[in-house]
């Protein structure tokens, strides 16, 4: 999740990102 917020991703990228 904080990843996605750090590049201004989408709340579904954040997800795949965290995961």
């Amino acid at each position: 999740l904080f990843a996605n917020r750090m590049s201004g991703g989408s709340d579904e990228d954040e997800v795949v990102i965290a995961a």
